[in-house]
C-alpha cells in the first residue's frame, strides 16, 4: 500500500494554493496582499490606487501574470558554441592598450612627474609594475638624503624608496 493518495493529496494542495486570506482583497487580483492600510489587505498595486481604477489594475496584473507564465514556458535561447581555438583567437585579437596592461602604472607615474602627490601605496605599485621597464626610461640619480631639502617634493626619498635608487626626470 502506498502512502501517496493522489485524490486526497491533490485536494489538500488545492486548499493550500486557494487560501484567499493571503490574496489581495480586490476582486480577481492574482497577487498576495502586502499592504494593510486600514481599507483591507491589498497588493501594492491596488492599495495606492483609487477604487474606480481597481478593475483596470486587476486586468493589468492578470495580463502581467499571464505574460510571466508564458515567458517561463519558452526555452532559453541556445548559446552559440565556440571552440577553444576560436575563443583563444578572439582573446588574442583584443587590444588592451598601448602598454599591455600597465597603462594604469604609466598614468600614475605621469601624475607624480607632473607634481601631484601620490600615496606611498600608489608610488610603490606603479614603480613595482614598471620596474622591468626602468632601464628603457629616462632617469636621473635620486638626490642623496642631505640634498632632500633642495629636491622637489615628488622626488623626496621615503622608506618605500629604499630599494629604488633612481627617480624619473620630467620630459
Amino acid at each position: 500500500m502506498s502512502t501517496f493518495e493522489s485524490r486526497r493529496d491533490q485536494r489538500i494542495a488545492d486548499e493550500v494554493a486557494d487560501d484567499r486570506t493571503l490574496m489581495c482583497a480586490a476582486h480577481g487580483c492574482p497577487n498576495r496582499w502586502s499592504v494593510d492600510a486600514g481599507n483591507g489587505r491589498l497588493c501594492s498595486a491596488h492599495a495606492w490606487a483609487d477604487t474606480r481604477d481597481w478593475q483596470a489594475i486587476t486586468h493589468a496584473q492578470r495580463n502581467a501574470q499571464t505574460d510571466r507564465a508564458m515567458a517561463a514556458q519558452r526555452p532559453a535561447p541556445a548559446r552559440p558554441m565556440v571552440s577553444k581555438r576560436e575563443a583563444i583567437q578572439r582573446l588574442r585579437s583584443l587590444d588592451f592598450g598601448r602598454s599591455k596592461g600597465k597603462s594604469w602604472a604609466e598614468r600614475l607615474r605621469d601624475r607624480e612627474l607632473a607634481g601631484e602627490r601620490l600615496t606611498d601605496a600608489q608610488k610603490r605599485m606603479w614603480r613595482s609594475a614598471l620596474r622591468a621597464d626602468l632601464p628603457s626610461m629616462p632617469f636621473e640619480r635620486m638626490p642623496e638624503p642631505e640634498d632632500t631639502a633642495r629636491a622637489p617634493a615628488h622626488f623626496a626619498r621615503d622608506e618605500a624608496d629604499e630599494d629604488l635608487p633612481y627617480a624619473f626626470e620630467e620630459a
